[in-house]
């Protein structure tokens, strides 16, 4: 999200009242307590929570960002019993990168049906980890482990299976395809980014902050236009059964909660014209 361009404190305001958003004490001075600070570091403020709430309160954890979206290849699958199937501290969550599909305005509905195809980013990869065994998250990627040195059953030490790219092979296959070779995703969960949706959306958010939330100038801004256009893949759709069964639940459950009058609801489906 763009610190310089919206009032987050008001966008979070719209989702607490509607029950989608949790608030926790506030680390800075916001006028309504705003849960962190994107402008300093996003890595001192995934710190920060880990250390003062997170830490607590659950069995595993994951840092990711709104516009990124935990999905699987179909729906004999979900993330609890993937988790109870993991043998290590850290599942690693492969990157599906999600393109553009040409839209140069917002389309209609859900941000998650308007864009069907993507690319796998095989060098970056995101963590769902074990509280317990977390020394540090200070890093947005993943945590450093209290015993990162010791041997897992693949050779390799937890904390180079954990923080280096030599890791990547064994969370991707090679399918050949339209005289191509293409990379995919081997486990059956794993990250969609939203990383360029319309145009238009793209021209408000990412391609208009002048610092990221990681503290360093945004190199989207400079060449918004050819940028944008990069990321207009036509690689491969993958998990679009999942995911319009999922868009399907949400629009049920927000057209539930217009029936109950929650707040500002009417707002929403106007919004995604549902």
């Amino acid at each position: 999200c763009s610190y310089e361009i919206f009032n987050i404190s008001s966008n979070l305001d719209r989702y607490i009242k509607l029950g989608l958003v949790t608030l926790v004490p506030t680390f800075t001075n916001y006028s309504l307590n705003c849960i962190i600070d994107l402008k300093p570091n996003q890595s001192r403020n995934t710190k920060v929570m880990l250390e003062n709430y997170i830490k607590n309160d659950c069995e595993w954890i994951a840092n990711l960002d709104m516009d990124e979206y935990i999905t699987f290849y179909d729906n004999n699958y979900n993330l609890k019993d993937t988790m109870k199937d993991c043998k290590l501290p850290i599942f690693r969550l492969t990157w599906w990168m999600m393109g553009s599909d040409g839209h140069e305005t917002i389309p209609p509905g859900l941000l998650i049906e308007g864009s069907h195809y993507g690319e796998f980013n095989k060098y970056h990869i995101k963590s769902l980890a074990k509280r317990d065994e977390i020394r540090e998250w200070s890093f947005q990627l993943f945590p450093f482990f209290k015993d990162s040195n010791r041997l897992l059953p693949n050779g390799m030490s937890l904390k180079n299976y954990t923080e280096h790219d030599d890791s990547w092979p064994f969370e991707y296959y090679q399918i050949y395809m339209n005289n191509g070779i293409f990379n995919l995703p081997k486990a059956k969960v794993f990250i969609k980014h939203y990383r360029y949706s319309s145009y238009e959306e793209f021209s408000q958010q990412k391609g208009n902050i002048s610092i990221t939330a990681g503290g360093v100038v945004n190199p989207w801004k400079v060449h918004r236009r050819q940028m944008w256009l990069e990321g207009n893949f036509s690689t491969m759709n993958i998990a679009n059964i999942y995911t319009a069964n999922k868009a399907h639940d949400v629009k049920e459950s927000l057209k539930q909660r217009k029936l109950t009058k929650s707040i500002q609801i009417d707002k929403c489906l106007h919004y995604w014209n549902l």
